[in-house]
């Protein structure tokens, strides 16, 4: 219960951090107009689902304690992937699927 308020709390002090025209993709606080009352909508923020592809390197006594590192460590994680052109992070939540491919060993492929 204790990791998951930790993680609760990450994630809240991340989204105060985040300026709510950042064009961040991960989560952020609340989106105020800063157009005037009754004026028109200039910009609008936009939260998609997007499918990354990863390559993690695990050390572990075995693939099933790397997997299981995996599963627990990167579960709603915040995470930067650099900026936008306007120099404002871009920033995605991340987790692990329980679907991962092993592809190399010791520096050796195994596919």
């Amino acid at each position: 219960m204790q990791a998951n308020q930790t993680h609760t709390n990450a994630s809240a002090r991340a989204r105060s951090h985040v300026h709510p025209t950042s064009h961040a993709t991960g989560p952020v606080g609340p989106v105020q107009s800063t157009n005037p009352p009754g004026g028109p909508l200039v910009e609008h923020e936009y939260l998609f689902d997007v499918r990354l592809f990863a390559s993690i390197r695990v050390r572990a006594a075995s693939q099933k304690e790397a997997l299981k590192m995996l599963s627990e460590s990167l579960h709603c994680e915040t995470v930067s992937l650099g900026e936008w052109s306007d120099g404002s992070q871009i920033l995605a939540e991340v987790s692990a699927d329980d679907d991962a491919d092993l592809i190399e060993v010791d520096g050796v492929d195994v596919t």
